[in-house]
C-alpha cells in the first residue's frame, strides 16, 4: 500500500497531515492510508506526493518498489534570445502573483526568472524581502528532493556565498537519501546545481568555500552512483 512510506517522507519534511491533505482528501483517509488500512486512488496519491514535493520516481525508489518540469515555449525562446523586456514583464507578473497568494511555488518561479535576468544583466530583480524568504525556505529543508534541488539550482545567482555554501552542503549531506531513490534525473540535477554553486563561488573569488564543497563532494563518493 505504501502509505507508511509516504508518512515517513512527510514527517521527515515536517509537514502535518492537515497540510498534506488539504483540498485533496480527508485527514482521516490520509491517516488510514498512512497506517496501511486503506488504499487511495492513483490520482489522489499523485496529488499527495506533489504536496510533499516528492516525484513518483523518487517515491518508487525510496519505497523500493518524475517528470522533468516543462518550460513554456515562449518563455524558453525569450531566455534563449535574451528578450529582456519580455522577461521583465513575466517576472513582475510572477512576483505580483506570489505577493498575492504567498505560494512557495510561485516564489520559486519568480526566483528562476530573476536568476535568468541576473545572468543576462548582472542585476538582481528579486526584492530583498523575497530573497530573505527564499533562503529561509531552503534553510528549513530537511529532505532535499529534486523539487528543492531544482529550485535552488535555478536561483543560485541570487544568493550570497555563505548561503550558496550552506545549502550546497545540505544537499551533499543528503546524497545518501537521494541514492536510495535511484533516479538518473536526481544525479543530473544534483551535479548541475552543485557545479553551478561551485562555479558561482569561484566567480565571486570565494575559493575557500568552493574548495570545501569539492572536498565534501569527493568524500561523498557520489561519482560512484
Amino acid at each position: 500500500m505504501y502509505g507508511h512510506e509516504f508518512k515517513e517522507l512527510r514527517l521527515e519534511q515536517g509537514i502535518t497531515q492537515k497540510e498534506a491533505c488539504r483540498g485533496i482528501c480527508s485527514e482521516s483517509k490520509l491517516s488510514r492510508w498512512e497506517n496501511d488500512q486503506v488504499e487511495v486512488e492513483f490520482s489522489t496519491a499523485m496529488k499527495l506526493l506533489n504536496r510533499i514535493h516528492i516525484t513518483s520516481h523518487e517515491f518508487m525508489g525510496w519505497s523500493k518498489f518524475s517528470p522533468r518540469p516543462e518550460i513554456d515555449p515562449e518563455l524558453s525562446e525569450a531566455i534563449e534570445k535574451e528578450n529582456i523586456p519580455f522577461l521583465k514583464r513575466v517576472t513582475q507578473k510572477q512576483l505580483t502573483k506570489y505577493h498575492k497568494n504567498h505560494n512557495k511555488f510561485d516564489l520559486f518561479m519568480a526566483a528562476n526568472l530573476c536568476n535568468q535576468l541576473f545572468i543576462i544583466e548582472h542585476k538582481n530583480y528579486l526584492p530583498p524581502i523575497d530573497q530573505k524568504k527564499l533562503f529561509a525556505i531552503f534553510s528549513k529543508v530537511n529532505l532535499w528532493s529534486q523539487y528543492y534541488i531544482s529550485a535552488f539550482g535555478a536561483s543560485i545567482f541570487l544568493f550570497n556565498p555563505k548561503q550558496i555554501y550552506g545549502s550546497s552542503m545540505q544537499i551533499i549531506r543528503n546524497i545518501d537519501r537521494l541514492k536510495e531513490a535511484e533516479t538518473s534525473f536526481n544525479l543530473e540535477i544534483i551535479m548541475g546545481s552543485l557545479s553551478d554553486g561551485i562555479l558561482r563561488l569561484i566567480s565571486l573569488n570565494e575559493l575557500s568555500y568552493a574548495q570545501k564543497l569539492v572536498k565534501e563532494l569527493k568524500k561523498s563518493n557520489y561519482h560512484n552512483i
